[in-house]
């Protein structure tokens, strides 16, 4: 309210206002309305950063699920199997035999491994997901670096559009482009889950922010590897 105040009142026709008085009203005016714009800049970098806290807290917490999963994916196996064998009923298989232990405890390490490399293969689109992560976590930061590594040796990188840059390939090339850019890059924010398009190519949404300006689009990642073989923003609009 103190911002349309002062900006009204020097256009009001008072009599008890000087023009010395007025000006010092349009002075405030535009202090106020750089202080109000401020605010406003503070709160959507607020809101971003509360979106990337989210983020983490919930890749976070699926880490943990993941790791929660894979302890009772070993644990099962040998459970069941020493559980049937644990019985105290006649008929049991193996009680004469000077050997069965040992065929019980090689079961056992079988299944235990089986279960173990069943568990933490980890598929395309966790991958993808974990590169898409890192992605604008460097693109957030200030280290060129740490943007070029996540690129294969031939990768392609694809700003967006509208911004007429072109794409860059190769890490190289593309090291020197994030060395001229990642300076005007404030932030980056995956805001949504990846969305499987085929040819190990996963698109999700962003918002990010640019030399002051705030923008929400689609980006895209093609996994090669363990690395990506593209990065590209399909679109982008201001917010």
């Amino acid at each position: 309210p103190q911002r349309d105040v002062m900006s009204r009142l020097p256009a009001e026709q008072t009599g008890w206002l000087e023009p010395t008085h007025k000006a010092y009203l349009r002075e405030i005016a535009d202090r106020t309305l750089r202080y109000v714009e401020d605010l406003d800049a503070a709160r959507e970098r607020a809101a971003v950063t509360q979106d990337e806290l989210n983020n983490r807290l919930a890749d976070q917490m699926n880490r943990t699920m993941y790791l929660l999963t894979i302890v009772a994916a070993v644990l099962l196996p040998p459970s069941l199997i020493t559980g049937l064998f644990g019985i105290n009923v006649g008929g049991m298989p193996g009680v004469e035999s000077a050997w069965a232990f040992a065929a019980v405890v090689a079961v056992l390490v079988v299944a235990a491994i089986w279960a173990v490399v069943a568990a933490t293969g980890t598929d395309e689109i966790e991958l993808a997901t974990e590169l898409a992560d890192e992605w604008t976590a460097a693109w957030s930061g200030d280290d060129p670096e740490s943007v070029a590594a996540l690129y294969t040796e031939d990768g392609v990188h694809g700003p967006p559009p509208s911004w007429n840059l072109g794409t860059v390939q190769g890490r190289d090339a593309i090291l020197t482009h994030a060395t001229a850019y990642v300076g005007n890059i404030e932030s980056v924010v995956r805001t949504g889950d990846l969305m499987a398009e085929g040819g190990g190519r996963y698109t999700y949404p962003i918002d990010f922010t640019a030399s002051g300006a705030a923008f929400e689009g689609v980006a895209e990642v093609e996994v090669e590897g363990d690395l990506a073989a593209r990065f590209e923003i399909l679109e982008a609009t201001l917010r």
